[in-house]
């Protein structure tokens, strides 16, 4: 999903990145929304060794909501096998430590993240102290850190007036409940791996930025600081001047964090649930263990039944897919998995962008294992069909569909939101799809009444696309483009996806896309809905269509390569969908 910043930046001396927002203020890549998309019924047309893990701390789990296992019985998975065969199967048991760890991966990245970083803080700890480092250099104080955490309080205050900070907090995925964890171990990582004196900075620091080509920049804040010190030594700089100057160089030392942490994740052997762990670990670190209820212990007083429901379907549809692809000998082993994956990311491998960020904000995962796992699927089913993969039927899915995705044909659309989520708070509201569904109900009938001719109207009246305010700070560049209650200029289909809060994440879990309805569906002109989607009831109106921009054909490798990928990828979701329905039907 492209996220557009909410607020600016916090407080440069909180030593946090600048946060940012998902499209709308929806829920940011790692909290998809919701897991159903079926349209309400048309009223308008259209391996090393491993560790003993220390003893688990104890875990207060009264406040956790209500997480209950699911088994698919053996009859479940046969009516999933009936739009192929029918194969007889043991039931698929999902226990609530399985859907507590998907709940991790799906809605606690940074979380995640943010142990997996505690461990290389405590190695590298370790490694200074044995070398003489006084240990109470790493005590960072209360006070200081309760300070930094209210003027950054008070900074969102200052950039949104009319907003509560804690809603703004939300809306960017940051809990008010782990400010401090994320402050205090932000400020650990300066004073461990980037001291204010370079000279003092590990060696995995230093080779981090030469193995990346930022060699110079080491050596400008090495001489920065020395120039700094012979300054204040002189007695020239003033004591605001000096501050002034160290804040400076904060900044600097700020630009290099994720080059560190890079560094650091390369140098890991990380496994998670694709590598075989049990469901009771969330992921293990070069053999150190990060168990998934104290993950998940972070992140319970903001699940909802919603999240519970979103990884139910994965898992459920996962597991099914699964059963259906080893059935037919289809299944990659686990070995042959990693192989396609690698050479998938491959191309990734050594750009300025991380594989990580391919895989969040360009194809919308929420993690990187959950990703491995789909695309495990993926390429299992694509040699299932590899003898349905010809010359004609690309070249028919290109005419009907690839040109136009390719090529970059546009589409206006005018779209009425019927919204179950508080965009400015950052929360489903409460009884939230009932209302969303009764007022599209609604507004559906009243379209009928008017035959079309009240659109703009009933657009002003109930759609509930939120333009968040703009920071005071901002300057005119800095302006997020507004989407005046749905009104959206013509745009290519992925630059519609996003403004839908689409992506292929959602797809695959969803098995529609609104997005789709819209762009190839729905005629010039056109009302079409209302459907449901990711965060409540879609109505939409054509404006115009462009046709493709482009005139590349499917002669040409690489636009073979894109259609044969969206062929795959359409075939798998619907396949996906038809198999989870049937699994999933009602006696």
């Amino acid at each position: 999903m492209v996220r557009r910043p909410l607020v600016a930046a916090l407080v440069a001396c909180a030593g946090l990145h600048p946060l940012l927002v998902a499209q709308d203020g929806a829920p940011a890549a790692d909290a998809p929304a919701s897991a159903e998309s079926a349209p309400v019924q048309d009223v308008v047309p259209a391996s090393p060794v491993v560790e003993a893990p220390a003893p688990a701390p104890q875990i207060d789990t009264s406040d956790w909501p209500v997480i209950e296992g699911l088994t698919l019985d053996a009859s479940a998975i046969e009516r999933a096998m009936a739009p192929i065969a029918k194969y007889p199967f043991a039931p698929v048991v999902i226990d609530p430590a399985e859907l507590r760890r998907t709940l991790v991966y799906m809605f606690g990245s940074k979380e995640l993240r943010s142990f997996r970083l505690d461990l290389d803080l405590a190695a590298e700890m370790e490694r200074q102290i044995a070398a003489g480092r006084d240990p109470a250099e790493f005590q960072l104080a209360d006070e200081e850190i309760r300070k930094t955490i209210e003027q950054t309080i008070e900074q969102i205050k200052l950039q949104y007036p009319t907003l509560d900070p804690e809603d703004v907090l939300r809306v960017n995925n940051i809990h008010v409940a782990s400010l401090e964890r994320m402050t205090r171990q932000s400020r650990l990582f300066a004073t461990v791996f980037l001291p204010e004196d370079p000279d003092q900075w590990p060696p995995v620091s230093v080779e981090a930025l030469r193995g990346a080509g930022d060699g110079q920049i080491f050596a400008q804040v090495q001489q920065s600081f020395r120039d700094l010190q012979a300054r204040i030594a002189s007695g020239e700089m003033t004591e605001e001047q000096i501050a002034q100057a160290r804040q400076g160089q904060a900044t600097m030392r700020q630009f290099v964090v994720q080059t560190v942490i890079q560094a650091l994740d390369k140098s890991s052997v990380v496994e998670m649930a694709g590598d075989g762990l049990p469901p009771e670990v969330a992921m293990r670190v070069d053999g150190r263990d990060v168990m998934t209820d104290v993950v998940f212990d972070e992140i319970a007083g903001r699940v909802t039944p919603r999240d519970i429901e979103v990884a139910k379907q994965w898992l459920t549809k996962s597991s099914l897919l699964e059963q259906v692809l080893a059935s037919r000998g289809h299944l990659l082993s686990p070995a042959a998995a990693r192989a396609a994956f690698d050479e998938h990311m491959a191309p990734m491998m050594g750009t300025m962008f991380p594989p990580e960020f391919f895989v969040v904000q360009v194809k919308g995962f929420p993690s990187m294992d959950l990703y491995k796992i789909h695309h495990r699927l993926l390429a299992s089913y694509q040699n299932m069909i590899a003898a349905e993969i010809t010359d004609e039927a690309l070249a028919a899915h290109f005419e009907q569909r690839a040109n136009e995705l390719l090529n970059v044909a546009r589409v206006g659309v005018e779209v009425i939101l019927l919204s179950a989520y508080d965009f400015s708070r950052g929360l489903w509201k409460e009884n939230g799809w009932a209302d969303a569904e009764a007022r599209a109900r609604e507004v559906s009938q009243k379209l009928l009444e008017g035959q079309g001719a009240n659109w703009s109207e009933l657009q002003d009246q109930y759609s509930d696309f939120w333009d968040p305010p703009a920071p005071t700070t901002a300057t005119p560049g800095q302006q997020p483009r507004r989407k005046n209650k749905g009104r959206f200029a013509p745009m290519s289909r992925n630059e519609l996806l996003g403004e839908m809060g689409e992506n292929e994440f959602t797809l695959y879990v969803d098995g529609t896309s609104v997005t789709d309805e819209f762009f190839f569906y729905t005629a010039e002109g056109a009302i079409a809905g209302p459907f449901k989607g990711r965060l409540g009831y879609y109505i939409g109106r054509v404006t115009t269509r462009t046709a493709p921009q482009g005139n590349r054909s499917l002669n040409e490798p690489d636009m073979r390569s894109m259609v044969l990928q969206d062929y795959v990828n359409e075939r798998f979701n619907a396949f996906a969908r038809e198999v989870f329905e049937a699994g999933t039907a009602p006696r």
